[in-house]
């Protein structure tokens, strides 16, 4: 799906950062630094959904 907001959330240290997903579905967030980080998506239709790394 086109256009979906994924948010990536390290809870350690407050970093974030927030994409849409490209006209395939796919999504990138390079340079991010290394730790553990909570991904949460959402866009229209779809229930909000997180997942947390170990």
């Amino acid at each position: 799906m086109a256009g979906v907001q994924v948010r990536s959330l390290n809870r350690s240290t407050g970093y974030s950062r927030e994409v849409a997903t490209d006209h395939s579905g796919y999504y990138t967030l390079p340079s991010m630094p290394i730790g553990s980080y909570a991904v949460a998506v959402q866009g229209e239709g779809l229930p909000r959904r997180r997942k947390a790394s170990n």
